[in-house]
């Protein structure tokens, strides 16, 4: 695969909340990795990833933003923190060590806890969100197969 390899910038801000170009090539390298995309010597898929991967990241910031605003929602601490050790045990068994771990995301394990725990934050807080919008929308078995014949 090959990435461009620029000084990092902004790729967009949402109510003033930056994301950096290096975040949505970290998500292209996730999704063309995790959906076996060649993307080697590919410049057009990179450019459609990126603009996919972006605006899935500005997506979320948006309805981040607004359920933020919804006074009604929470996060249960003792629930974000076991799936946060769920997850950082995921990653740690990837690598293979908390020390491996470290040197992928080149920051201390505190430090990366931190960063997973506020983006499983923001996660559980779109989720309710949305769930809110649309709360007795129950797909039919019709639905499901049209959506599985369309998107096989």
């Amino acid at each position: 695969m090959i990435f461009p390899n620029r000084v990092d910038g902004v790729a967009a801000t949402v109510q003033g909340e930056v994301i950096l170009k290096s975040q949505v090539w970290e998500g292209v390298r996730f999704v063309a990795s995790s959906q076996n995309i060649n993307t080697y010597n590919n410049e057009a898929e990179l450019e459609i990833l990126f603009e996919e991967v972006l605006g899935g990241l500005i997506d979320n910031l948006v309805l981040f933003d607004l359920a933020s605003q919804d006074t009604s929602l929470f996060v249960d601490e003792l629930l974000l923190e076991e799936r946060l050790q769920a997850e950082i045990n995921r990653q740690v068994g990837l690598v293979g060590s908390v020390v491996g771990l470290e040197q992928y995301y080149g920051e201390p394990l505190s430090r990366i806890r931190a960063k997973i725990r506020k983006e499983m934050r923001k996660s559980f807080l779109i989720e309710q969100y949305q769930s809110t919008l649309f709360p007795f929308v129950v797909p039919s078995p019709g639905d499901v197969r049209l959506f599985y014949e369309e998107n096989k």
